[in-house]
């Protein structure tokens, strides 16, 4: 753990000096030192860098980071939050966390962090850092579709089961994504699924608006590339975290 503090230590000084409030250091440190694996390391980061504009929101992203961890303390890979690469994801996550403030980028950046201290063989560094790059880009809409593709029929139970089963003579996809996010335009929902499409996370654009016999829910079950899939793997907490 020691060589993990001294990396951290060293990020602290990349990401640059503030002046932290008082009250809110206090009771960052406290919920992380709690944390008797690893929180002595997000401590050192915490204590050196807090903008005092974004204090708030990053102390309630590190507390539920701090939870989760605590929740998950039998599993984390010690071995990897002594790694050079562990501490570019962390400064990565953190910085996300600063930058944004919707909470489908925050929990995304969350399980991001978490999924890499439980399962840090899963994916290499350099598909981790596309991953990030991706949340950073994607809007909370992207985020959102992308969700509901990796389990359609749990993510329209979830929301009031706004499609169905289908049942009628014939659909198509622009008309299933509208009744899933009717708070959504068709031109919104058409300019996102190109995006996921070029992105290589999603194969749905070119049959969006094709007539297909109604299968409800479940026209949007295999949309997502295995890219798409490991990604929104990655941005989904672990099991037993909440």
């Amino acid at each position: 753990m020691a060589d993990a503090d001294k990396s951290l230590e060293a990020l602290s000084k990349t990401l640059g000096q503030s002046a932290p409030m008082d009250h809110a250091r206090t009771i960052v440190l406290a919920a992380l030192n709690a944390v008797p694996i690893v929180g002595g390391s997000f401590a050192t980061l915490v204590n050196a860098y807090i903008p005092e504009r974004k204090h708030k929101r990053l102390l309630e992203f590190i507390e539920k980071v701090a939870q989760n961890v605590d929740e998950l303390k039998d599993r984390v890979s010690n071995e990897y939050v002594a790694t050079d690469e562990f501490a570019f994801l962390f400064e990565r996550t953190f910085q996300g966390a600063l930058d944004n403030y919707q909470k489908e980028k925050l929990d995304a950046f969350r399980a991001a962090l978490l999924n890499a201290l439980v399962a840090p063989a899963d994916l290499n560094a350099e598909t981790r850092e596309l991953y990030i790059r991706l949340v950073n880009d994607l809007t909370p809409r992207h985020i959102r579709i992308l969700r509901a593709l990796i389990d359609p029929p749990g993510f329209d139970q979830a929301h009031g089961m706004r499609v169905g089963s289908g049942g009628g003579m014939s659909t198509s996809l622009i008309s299933v994504l509208r009744k899933l996010f009717p708070e959504y335009a068709e031109a919104e929902i058409d300019y996102i699924v190109a995006d996921l499409d070029s992105l290589a996370l999603t194969r749905m654009h070119t049959a969006l608006r094709t007539i297909m016999t109604d299968t409800g829910i479940h026209q949007l079950e295999g949309r997502l590339t295995k890219f798409g899939q490991d990604f929104v793997l990655f941005i989904t907490l672990p099991e037993g975290t909440t």
